[in-house]
């Protein structure tokens, strides 16, 4: 259970959402103006964490095939076949829906739009133009 628990947070790359959490977080203490709510503080942190993690787990859904090639990432749980294709882009689903539900009900339309707008830049466009072009890291 211990290992299965490992893998997803790998697939999450729960490290770099902690970072995107992070941010999202000072920017909330900053447009809080002085008010900040712990309420909606909580919901942009649990609801950018599940957002994030969604994205991430939808990029390695998407890019199982190119890791099982490259050395730097043949190990990563999805093309160790660790985790199960089908399931993982399940749990990436839930996982930014979740994220957005919390957003919507928790902060605000513009923020749960916003969070919406980079989970598809980062899956649709950033993952795909990886192959095509150097650019990938402007829009990623």
């Amino acid at each position: 259970m211990r290992h299965l628990i490992a893998d997803y947070l790998q697939l999450a790359k729960a490290r770099l959402g902690a970072l995107v959490v992070l941010t999202a977080f000072v920017g909330y203490l900053l447009g809080a103006r002085g008010n900040p709510s712990l309420w909606v503080g909580a919901a942009a942190i649990v609801g950018t964490a599940l957002s994030a993690f969604g994205a991430n787990i939808l990029n390695q859904w998407w890019e199982v095939e190119r890791d099982r090639r490259m050395l730097r990432t043949r190990e990563r749980p999805l093309p160790a076949g660790r985790v199960d294709r089908n399931q993982a882009a399940m749990w990436g689903i839930v996982t930014a829906l979740a994220g957005l539900v919390v957003l919507a009900f928790g902060t605000n339309w513009l923020t749960t739009g916003l969070s919406l707008g980079v989970i598809l830049l980062y899956v649709v466009v950033y993952t795909p133009l990886k192959v095509l072009t150097p650019l990938n890291t402007v829009i990623g």
